[in-house]
């Protein structure tokens, strides 16, 4: 058990804050930020005593507590000791209305945070004073927000179980790929060497050039750490995404396939190689999915802080399974495909601190969209 003491600099050191973790921490943002709600609770009302607890599905569990030190409450050992037992939860199924707790000789309130499993998600209040029907209100707002929270904290959890799972698959691979890529960089080389001027050696070259691109880049899109790595500098979108069409243009060809792209560039700090990587595995998806002579749409707009690009292709779209599994490890309806070119994708853009998510779109055909900051 973890326990960790800190203070509150919004409350004016009336309250301590006592932090204790089981397991998996939460996120440190998460966890300031539910701290913070706690402490708005305590700034507005007569609380001895807020008490927060949460549980993961693994079975992981953590607790904020707020305890009172500028008035100190008169506290009873007994109602501590049943309240921590949770035996009360027996009698008591937490739902998002606060409810009293009955049979104490204080003031308990307890407010469950909407989450699968109630009774492993609640806050729980001693007052030093009953609280009244604005104040309940009150509570319940804030306890939506704390709600809200825990599943940012259950989300990025996930998030950071399947980029585990897929640095720890990308580790293993990376003795099979380094010697099969300089044996095909070797040989487009000889080609090279022994092809006369024209499209033959052009993609001789192409292929050469892209292994040595892949080979230089391994170790750094398998590092644990990549988001510190990243190699970040201004590029234009539509330039890096031209380039990468010219290298599928075969799979382009044969399915007779057209790609519409935005007329306006779209400048943005990144890491151009590794982006290119999203793009291509973007595209490969749609090539694939779409039907022959189809037509591929890429879009892309900006807010004050980020651009969102999507890529659509025409096919058939994505069933429930494939809305919900899409970036999953493995996952895939490809014949003979991985499953990791759309988690690497996803990887990649959630190290650029950005989002990567799979939509149909309403005219019909999968849409694939990611956001990028702007600066």
């Amino acid at each position: 058990m973890l326990t960790e003491q800190t203070r509150i600099p919004s409350l004016n050191a009336a309250f301590a804050a006592s932090v204790s973790s089981q397991g998996t921490e939460t996120v440190p943002e998460v966890r300031k930020a539910c701290q913070l709600q706690l402490g708005q609770l305590a700034a507005q009302l007569p609380i001895a005593i807020a008490w927060l607890v949460c549980q993961t599905p693994k079975g992981d569990r953590w607790e904020l507590r707020l305890l009172c030190t500028q008035t100190p409450p008169d506290l009873d050992n007994a109602t501590l000791t049943y309240l921590e037992s949770e035996a009360w939860l027996h009698h008591y199924t937490p739902d998002q209305n606060l409810q009293p707790l009955s049979g104490l000789s204080q003031a308990v309130y307890v407010c469950g945070l909407g989450a699968e499993t109630t009774q492993s998600h609640y806050l729980l209040l001693w007052t030093q004073a009953p609280l009244t029907e604005t104040q309940c209100r009150f509570v319940e707002q804030q306890a939506q927000l704390l709600s809200y929270w825990l599943q940012v904290d259950a989300e990025l959890s996930r998030q950071r179980g399947e980029i585990q799972l897929l640095e720890q698959v990308l580790q293993k691979a990376e003795h099979q790929l380094r010697n099969p890529l300089a044996l095909i960089s070797l040989h487009a080389e000889n080609l090279r060497l022994g092809l006369p001027e024209g499209l033959f050696r052009d993609q001789a070259v192409l292929i050469r050039d892209t292994v040595g691109d892949l080979s230089s880049n391994l170790t750094e899109l398998l590092h644990c750490s990549q988001r510190t790595r990243l190699r970040l500098e201004v590029s234009d979108l539509r330039s890096l995404l031209a380039e990468t069409l010219d290298g599928l243009q075969p799979w382009l060809t044969a399915k007779q396939l057209r790609v519409d792209l935005p007329a306006q560039a779209l400048p943005l700090r990144m890491d151009r190689w590794q982006i290119k990587q999203v793009l291509t595995n973007l595209l490969h998806n749609a090539i694939h999915f779409s039907p022959t002579a189809g037509v591929i749409s890429w879009e892309w707009h900006t807010s004050a802080q980020m651009a969102q690009i999507s890529i659509r292709d025409r096919g058939v779209g994505l069933s429930a399974d494939d809305l919900r599994q899409a970036l999953t490890p493995y996952y895939s309806r490809r014949l003979g495909g991985t499953g990791l070119g759309l988690t690497i994708a996803h990887k990649i853009i959630f190290d650029h601190r950005g989002s990567l998510w799979a939509t149909n779109h309403p005219e019909g055909g999968a849409q694939f969209c990611f956001t990028l900051p702007l600066h």
